[in-house]
């Protein structure tokens, strides 16, 4: 099974939004997933409004930890923030509405060996495969 999937349950109707941070806060890429919920356009901003908010909790929690896996660093209502931060300070940020703290850590492992590939295209010469289990990114 691929760590990159996000699975849900008919019972546990789930939603993840997920970004990566740029340093600068600079958002590079979003993607919603909504799993049996409506109102997708309006939640996603108000999704977007409470990750940003979170890259505060992110930045303080970074210089008093060691981990690059944060976990949860903010909590909204049902939903809550989840971050992984980079060498190079680039933060993955997860706001989920579910805890599974071992998926989520696989899936920010995971985001972040693709996200080096990705990124070590940008090398002459380099020649990278982005599909991690099957699944591409």
């Amino acid at each position: 099974s691929c760590a990159c999937r996000l699975s849900y349950s008919a019972a546990n109707m789930s939603s993840y939004f997920f970004v990566i941070v740029a340093p600068g806060d600079k958002p590079v890429y979003s993607e919603d997933f909504r799993f049996g919920t409506s109102g997708r356009e309006e939640s996603m901003h108000m999704s977007e409004f409470i990750v940003h908010a979170a890259l505060d909790h992110v930045d303080d929690t970074v210089w008093r930890t060691g981990s690059m896996n944060l976990r949860v660093v903010d909590k909204f209502n049902d939903s809550f923030v989840s971050a992984y931060v980079t060498p190079s300070n680039v933060r993955l940020m997860l706001m989920h509405s579910a805890r599974n703290e071992d998926s989520i850590r696989n899936f920010f492992t995971e985001v972040h060996e693709l996200y080096a590939k990705v990124c070590a295209v940008a090398v002459p010469g380099a020649r990278v495969d982005v599909t991690a289990s099957g699944a591409a990114v």
